[in-house]
């Protein structure tokens, strides 16, 4: 006979948790995490878009790429593009408007390739 153990079937996790982490958490170890991350949101709808650019500025994915890789980051050229629009964003208006003001425009669309479709 057994005083006051109760055994108890398995204990379901939830997919985000990883099940190690979880028993390191659960026995103290020594290299258990501090907190356990919640599960993940589902993800934010995304919308395609494209746009125009001098191939100077679009040279710039490059060079910004090499420089995150040199301090340990991957980075895609989307993710550059909306690092941009959030400092954008926290410009005030003057700010903004200089640093606006100061990209030359260019006719939009797509560039011409020499080709006519009527050929």
């Amino acid at each position: 006979m057994t005083l006051g153990v109760r055994r108890r079937g398995p204990i379901d996790v939830p997919a985000a948790v990883d099940p190690a982490k979880l028993e390191a958490f659960a026995s103290g170890a020594d290299n258990a995490p501090e907190k356990l991350s919640p599960p993940k949101v589902a993800e934010q709808k995304v919308v395609r878009d494209a746009f125009t650019m001098p191939a100077e500025d679009h040279a710039l994915f490059s060079e910004i790429q090499q420089r995150c890789l040199g301090i340990g980051m991957i980075v895609t050229k989307s993710e550059i593009v909306r690092a941009g629009l959030k400092f954008f964003s926290e410009l005030d208006d003057a700010n903004l408007q200089k640093t606006i003001k100061n990209v030359p425009k260019i006719k939009t669309g797509r560039p011409i390739t020499g080709k006519s479709k009527d050929s």
